[in-house]
């Protein structure tokens, strides 16, 4: 079967887009700070294992990069008190700082790409333009809402037990027609 699809966006979807990521970046932003915390608290005994603990909390992140950080050693002498020169060194801690920034690049493809939606159809163009074909499955929330109100338990469609084919054809007969009276009704309403 011959498809076409559309990629459909619009001003309005990249706003909510837009909205939607900002908020998760700013959440993501508050675990970064904690995380940032808890590793800067922790010494390493090299200053590749703080690196290799830095990019690995990097790993996680979405919307956030590594914008730069530092190593802080921290020696430890074999002797208690103010060490001399001459002190001879027992070890040396690591500890690491980091800074992060948003990472425009990908919260730029994650705007755009949560702003758009693919429609597939089998309409020709000749048919039916682009824009026809958007307009025609926009109008579809208007039908889907009617299906919505059939569904409804304060209609009690669900805890009707028809048992005989004929019966349930019978019923969803009469359940059409109310609503086709219900999306004229709604139609004229709208009209006037």
């Amino acid at each position: 079967m011959v498809q076409r699809w559309l990629v459909v966006s619009s001003e309005a979807a990249l706003q909510r887009a837009e909205a939607t990521v900002s908020k998760a970046q700013q959440r993501e932003y508050e675990t970064i700070l904690k995380q940032l915390f808890h590793l800067q608290a922790k010494r390493f005994e090299t200053p590749e294992a703080a690196q290799a603990a830095l990019a690995a909390v990097a790993q996680s992140w979405r919307y956030h990069q590594v914008d730069g950080s530092t190593l802080i050693e921290h020696k430890h002498y074999a002797c208690k008190g103010r060490p001399a020169p001459t002190t001879p060194l027992k070890a040396i801690d690591w500890q690491i700082e980091a800074q992060v920034r948003p990472d425009d690049a990908k919260l730029g493809h994650l705007k755009q790409y949560q702003a758009c939606f693919v429609l597939g159809t089998n309409i020709e163009t000749s048919q039916r333009s682009d824009i026809e074909v958007i307009q025609a499955y926009k109008a579809q929330a208007q039908v889907e809402g009617g299906f919505r109100f059939l569904k409804d338990p304060l209609f009690f469609v669900s805890s009707l037990f028809v048992k005989k084919p004929s019966r349930i054809q019978g019923l969803l007969t009469v359940m059409t027609l109310a609503l086709l009276v219900y999306s004229v009704a709604q139609r004229r309403m709208r009209q006037h």
